[in-house]
């Protein structure tokens, strides 16, 4: 057995020798079906697939905080974390987390770096292991404590690699932390975002900088991503019934806070990755496609090859081979051309990865685990094979039937109809193939052309942004944050270069919200109270503080009333604005100027209250491009006192020159604060329609790949075609017909192919195009427009596929084409 498949394989590598250009264009054929899927097959398997670089990972979750609304608010409250540590019976261990944006001082110049607060039984629950020091212990997470671990990257960058680091201090927001201990290489969280270089303990949670209750007794305040580890034995199912019992009683005891809460239970990795996996799911089913077509040119050329071997096969089967050894050296044939392609193909995937991720814009979850590792090289393997099978078994059965007499007589004459009908058959089924592609790359790309003609609200052209934090224990109430960003702002509205300055947090489409209860005044406003009325804050809003100048910065419009002054004060009347929808929704005929609303938010200590409405604006996308805009409220800076905001400047000169004014001008007002994520406000904008972009990018590639492919089939199909008819054409030109009416023949052969293929493939769109509707925006995925545009390109490349060798018809010399016969 073993010797006849080693002779088998010596057998084929020696028959595709002899044809170097019919090995050579299948395998590139299959190489790009089977590169594309290993590439994207490498993808969804570090991403979706595999679990996370954590001991015993599939006992770790992930609990979510769900309002009684459609929305998941994901993010939990430390009181409710506490409440539900203590009071479950089914994890080992509950911790959370919730970023930072920390300043290392000291230095010569303030450097910006990420960081995460984490309680102190995440890092032993994600199994953090130290190479010097320890982990953070419950006294670490006390008011008062000034712990922090340090990252390998961290530890080696920053403070290179000293042996000494653990046990010493370093200096965060201008005061003194000991490092307590520095973890081993490649450790962090399974949250979405930029790796944490710095963990801090939860200390800062127990703390109140200004008076007010600290965050972690606020149950209302939602800011921290919460795991946990299941008990050995314990199932997902129970535990999220013992969490639903733990949340109802927390709703009875907290109504006002908790009334409309719930909690989920679901695997740690599937916040990290929910929104890549529709994405992923639609482009593996696209590579799929391709790979199908790709398998339908392999065996078309295949099968043309075996009507040249017809004589030979014969003449073996004459002299004794049986058809089963001629079907396994033919498939063995199609086996090594798989191998080779396959081989080809993971050097494509190699390449085609970093530029996948690359391409992605940083929206690809677990983007560092993504490798071609054994599991891939399997999976590349076993598609190889199954790939030479599925496109080498039919020609290999149907040329393993040979019939002497027509082989003699027919010397390669006009091929069997059956071949012929299964080469067209192949043809077709690429065209119909190609057509779901096409549509719906088209449907994409009509997509993000309607986002991109998409009002967002303001004008982001020349208007160039920076953060800045203001440490809460440097700037310890909000009216000492309030006066550090106003000096900022007015001193860069006279800086050379810039022509207007403001600030904002959170900047739209920043991929930051926050959202606020909000009431309106007793008789004010025609919306009907929603079931909830009794509540305090009954309905939501988006919520936004701002510096004077802002709207005209952004270049949002200003519909009514006015735009903040710096008249505005801490202790002056608490003012709002409001944006076109809330208006339009809660005030009769949309006049909200002078009514009267109440958010939930209040700086400090102090309750709630009503603010008049001195303005209304445009409404402005605030978190994506998508969906309709939603009420939101503007508050001045002054009367919110936000610790963290957005510097944005409208410039007359370049992006540098208006940094370089930022820096100078935070610089002057604190020395030991850093400028950090500078960028325009343009690149928001492009980052905002980057998962857009990217799924148009990779499907009409993938189109663009499959129509090529198509083509060259078609052309194939039709040419061959054309050399085994050479003597019924040359009679026909014999006898009077006109170049014309071959050019029509031949050319008509092939478009009933492309008119055959087209029909099955716009049913096939009009069945599969609910797999795009999840990526669609402002197109339907039926729209007659792009099916249209669809067959009309497929009916023009499959033209001009069938006039080359339709041409070469007609250059038929009649007398040679007889003579040859």
């Amino acid at each position: 057995m073993i010797s006849r498949i080693a002779f088998d394989f010596r057998y084929a590598l020696r028959s595709l020798r002899k044809s170097p250009g019919f090995a050579a264009v299948a395998i590139a054929t299959l190489a790009l079906g089977i590169g594309a899927n290993t590439a994207i097959f490498s993808v969804v398997r570090s991403v979706l697939l595999k679990p996370l670089p954590y001991p015993d990972a599939d006992r770790i979750v992930a609990l979510r905080t769900v309002t009684g609304g459609l929305r998941e608010m994901g993010a939990v409250s430390f009181p409710d974390m506490t409440d539900w540590r203590a009071g479950n019976t089914v994890f080992e261990e509950v911790g959370g987390t919730y970023p930072m944006d920390l300043a290392v001082t000291g230095g010569p110049r303030p450097e910006h770096v990420e960081a995460a607060a984490v309680t102190a039984g995440l890092l032993p629950l994600l199994g953090a292991r130290t190479r010097a020091g320890r982990l953070f212990t419950p006294e670490d997470d006390r008011a008062g404590a000034r712990s922090v671990i340090l990252s390998d990257g961290f530890w080696r960058n920053v403070l290179g690699a000293r042996r000494d680091a653990a046990g010493s201090t370093i200096r965060l927001n201008g005061r003194a932390f000991t490092v307590v201990g520095i973890l081993a290489p490649g450790f962090r969280l399974p949250v979405d975002g930029p790796p944490a270089q710095l963990w801090l303990s939860a200390a800062f949670a127990h703390e109140s900088t200004d008076g007010s209750r600290p965050v972690a007794e606020v149950r209302g305040a939602h800011f921290i991503d919460v795991f946990a580890k299941l008990k050995k034995g314990v199932a997902l199912r129970r535990a999220q019934s013992e969490m639903d019992a733990i949340t109802a009683r927390l709703r009875n005891e907290y109504p006002d806070t908790n009334g409309k809460m719930s909690a989920r239970v679901v695997p740690a990795a599937e916040p990290l990755v929910r929104r890549a996996r529709p994405a992923l799911t639609m482009l593996l089913a696209a590579v799929g496609l391709v790979l199908l077509i790709a398998c339908a040119n392999a065996a078309n050329l295949v099968l043309a090859r075996a009507t040249t071997r017809r004589a030979e096969i014969t003449v073996r089967a004459a002299i004794g081979a049986s058809r089963g050894r001629i079907v396994s050296q033919l498939l063995t044939e199609s086996l090594v051309l798989a191998a080779a392609g396959g081989a080809a193909g993971v050097l494509l995937a190699a390449w085609g990865v970093p530029a996948l991720v690359a391409a992605s814009g940083g929206r690809v979850p677990r983007a560092s685990e993504i490798t071609l590792d054994g599991g891939v090289l399997l999976f590349a393997l076993g598609l190889s094979l199954a790939t030479g099978v599925v496109f080498g078994l039919a020609p290999a059965l149907a040329s393993a039937r040979p019939n002497l007499a027509d082989a003699l007589r027919e010397r390669g004459a006009t091929p069997a109809g059956r071949r012929h009908r299964v080469r067209s058959a192949l043809v077709a089924s690429e065209v119909a193939v190609a057509f779901v592609l096409l549509a719906g790359a088209g449907l994409l790309l009509r997509s993000l052309d309607r986002l991109l003609r998409v009002d967002p609200g303001f004008d982001a052209r020349r208007v160039f942004t920076a953060r800045v934090d203001l440490p809460g224990l440097r700037y310890p109430d909000p009216e000492r944050s309030a006066a550090a960003y106003a000096t900022v702002v007015d001193d860069l509205g006279k800086a050379p270069g810039i022509v207007s300055a403001s600030a904002v947090m959170p900047l739209p489409l920043s991929g930051f919200e926050n959202r606020v209860g909000f009431a309106l005044a007793p008789g004010a406003g025609v919306a009907p109270p929603p079931s909830s009325s009794s509540r305090p804050f009954p309905w939501e809003a988006g919520f936004t503080a701002v510096e004077p100048g802002y709207f005209r910065t952004m270049g949002t419009a200003l519909r009514a009333g006015r735009e903040f002054t710096r008249q505005d004060a801490p202790h002056a009347p608490p003012v709002a604005i409001v944006n076109e929808t809330l208006a339009r929704k809660f005030f009769p005929n949309g006049n909200a100027v002078g009514q009267r609303i109440r958010p939930s938010f209040s700086p400090g200590s102090e309750e709630p209250a009503f603010r008049e409405i001195v303005g209304t604006v445009a409404d402005v996308k605030l978190d994506g491009f998508r969906g309709e805009a939603t009420p939101a409220i503007y508050v001045p800076e002054a009367q919110a006192g936000f610790d963290s905001m957005w510097i944005v400047v409208k410039t007359a000169g370049d992006d540098a020159s208006a940094l370089a004014s930022i820096r100078r001008l935070v610089g002057r007002m604190d020395p030991e604060l850093p400028v950090y994520a500078p960028q325009p406000l343009s690149g928001y904008v492009s980052d905002s329609l980057s998962p857009e972009r990217f799924n148009s990018l990779l499907v009409g590639l993938f189109a663009f790949v499959a129509l090529a492919l198509t083509a060259i089939g078609l052309f194939g199909v039709i040419s061959y075609s054309v050399a085994q008819r050479t003597h019924e054409i040359g009679v026909r030109m014999a006898i009077g017909a006109r170049p014309g009416e071959v050019f029509r023949m031949v050319v008509g052969s092939g478009m009933r192919l492309i008119a055959l293929g087209g029909a099955a493939g716009l049913a096939g769109a009009l069945l599969l195009g609910k797999t795009f509707e999840g990526f669609l925006f402002g197109v339907g995925r039926h729209d007659p427009a792009t099916l249209a545009a669809v067959a009309v390109l497929l009916g023009i490349v499959g033209f001009f596929a069938c006039a080359i060798p339709a041409r070469r018809a007609v250059r038929i010399d009649p007398l040679s084409a007889l003579r040859d016969e």
